[in-house]
């Protein structure tokens, strides 16, 4: 099934330039509030205010019980670069066997869920289960707090700045434009009103827009209740965006002079692509037929992509 943006992208006859170029404008110039959300005073905290729990949360195995490298990479990143307490895997199903997953376990904790408990509400059975992850991430951090990853989100850096920010969300903004705010990463306190109202939003669901609840409504919230939200620049988590160009700019072979230079912008910082990089999402939806699916171990220490290059120290240390 194509990603709601593919879709779109193929029923616009000039979605290269109306769509994309949309998304792709960007002048690097973060927001004050941009600024401040990423590294708040040490004394920003509120009285009576812990910080955000220091615990990744995962999720995998409500359909697909099998882990692929691209998820393991995705876990192996947050264990060495995230430096938080604890990472969990939450799932239905999970393929104990599975060459992966026996490789993460020592480092994770398996938390199984039962589907049940999850598709008994608003007609959930027939809805598509990146939609039933989507209520899930919400429902586990409204009620333990912490950080959540998509299984395409690469940790660069530690995610220690932001655990006193004194809003009780932090999301990022998708596209250069700030269209949206996406939920593949979400940082959060428990028992959040924030996440309150964007749960309760999903009573009156449609799959039909794709990313309305999970990109687009969180953007509407925040602007409604921004004393809530902390909405960080898309350099932070979510840049390059989704569009094709953006995603062949990560994967496609570098030239020698290319590399040097991406090498060098690794190094002075500390492994990102941007000053202010904690996170890269991959944008699977649209990556991995063409490029994801492909990497092995051994492809992305041979090949010199943007992408590998960012990975090659966890592959390093990993094999």
């Amino acid at each position: 099934m194509y990603h709601w943006a593919e879709r779109l992208y193929h029923r616009l006859p000039l979605g290269r330039n109306i769509l994309e170029h949309q998304v792709e404008a960007f002048d690097f110039t973060d927001t004050m509030d941009e600024i401040e959300g990423l590294n708040p005073p040490a004394d920003s905290l509120r009285a009576g205010h812990d910080a955000i729990p220091s615990i990744i949360h995962f999720i995998w195995g409500l359909r697909d019980a099998e882990l692929n490298f691209i998820n393991y990479l995705a876990i192996r990143t947050a264990i060495l670069n995230s430096g938080v307490d604890e990472i969990k895997l939450h799932s239905f199903k999970l393929n104990e066997d599975n060459e992966w997953l026996k490789r993460l376990k020592p480092n994770i904790t398996l938390v199984p869920h039962c589907p049940e408990d999850l598709e008994t509400k608003d007609a959930r059975k027939s809805w598509h289960v990146a939609h039933l992850s989507d209520v899930l991430r919400l429902d586990i951090l409204y009620k333990e707090g912490g950080i959540y990853l998509d299984m395409d989100a690469f940790v660069v850096r530690h995610f220690s700045s932001l655990l006193t920010n004194p809003k009780d969300v932090i999301l990022g903004h998708e596209g250069g434009n700030r269209w949206g705010l996406c939920n593949a990463v979400i940082l959060a306190r428990k028992d959040a009103v924030f996440l309150k109202r964007w749960i309760d939003n999903y009573h009156n669901f449609s799959g039909k827009d794709w990313n309305y609840h999970s990109v687009i409504l969180p953007k509407k919230i925040s602007s409604e209740f921004p004393e809530e939200v902390c909405a960080l620049s898309p350099t932070v988590f979510f840049w390059p965006t989704w569009t094709f160009e953006h995603v062949a700019y990560m994967h496609r072979p570098l030239s020698k002079s290319e590399t040097l230079v991406v090498k060098d912008d690794l190094m002075r910082q500390s492994g990102a692509l941007y000053a202010n990089q904690i996170a890269y999402h991959a944008w699977s939806q649209m990556a991995d037929r063409h490029y994801l699916a492909k990497l092995t171990p051994e492809s992305m220490m041979h090949v010199d992509t943007r992408f590998n290059l960012m990975m090659r120290p966890i592959i390093m240390s990993s094999f």
